[in-house]
């Protein structure tokens, strides 16, 4: 039930992304005559995307109360049960960080590097590496980096672990924009930490609402399983071996 509210909203959600686009695409060919081009006609446009993305955040509320009334919890198997992960967050002390310079270089300058115009499709960047190998480290490191900051308008950060929720990721996107309209069409990078769950059939409508949206945003993915990178169809995988001992 909540699925099937929450991927239409997200399809609404980044079709105005797209429709903010094409007007940003369309000021730029008529810039010479602001008025004559646009007028009230890009006001009242940009005031309909900003009150619907707050109805659409309204009803991403209304969907977790009731999730939470009901008590709808993700189906799974008997005896499939993970133990409990840390929740990871984007904040971390860099002085603490040793031993992954190659890594850390390789994506940063995958995260930096421009996209051609023939480039098409959703950029998405991988680490992949078994538990507690540093993965979730190296990506708190590079999204944090000031190069990064000032190419990426927006850095959304959801830790995703068992199961790609698709509810949580959308209601993460939604409230990102914090009601203002003007963040849309601009470059995000949306971090999905610890993924899982290797199920196309959630991860499609995501990737389809996304790859023909915004130039230049990119996805970087931790997960464990080499299948999950495959499933997302990533751009770019970087493998995250054990430090040697010296």
């Amino acid at each position: 039930m909540v699925d099937a509210i929450v991927s239409p909203l997200l399809e609404q959600l980044i079709s105005f992304a797209v429709e903010e686009v094409k007007q940003r695409r369309k000021k730029k060919v008529c810039s010479c005559f602001p008025a004559t081009c646009f007028g009230f006609k890009q006001i009242f446009i940009r005031h309909d995307i900003a009150v619907k993305i707050q109805e659409i955040n309204e009803e991403l509320d209304d969907i977790a109360i009731q999730k939470d009334k009901f008590k709808f919890v993700e189906s799974a198997s008997k005896g499939s049960e993970k133990p409990g992960r840390v929740q990871s967050t984007s904040l971390i002390d860099e002085e603490e960080i040793c031993g992954r310079v190659d890594e850390k270089n390789e994506l940063l300058s995958k995260l930096l590097c421009e996209s051609s115009e023939q480039q098409k499709g959703l950029h998405i960047i991988s680490i992949v590496g078994m538990g507690g190998i540093g993965k979730n480290t190296l990506a708190q490191l590079t999204s944090n980096h000031d190069e990064v900051k000032r190419k990426f308008d927006k850095i959304l950060w959801v830790c995703v672990s068992d199961t790609f929720d698709e509810f949580r990721v959308a209601k993460a996107m939604v409230e990102a924009l914090d009601g203002h309209e003007s963040r849309l069409g601009k470059r995000f990078l949306l971090v999905l930490d610890d993924v899982w769950d290797g199920d196309y059939i959630k991860w499609k409508p995501f990737y389809h609402c996304l790859k023909n949206g915004l130039h230049e945003s990119k996805i970087l993915v931790t997960t464990r399983k080499g299948s999950v990178t495959s499933m997302m169809g990533s751009t770019d995988i970087i493998s995250v071996k054990e430090l040697t001992k010296e």
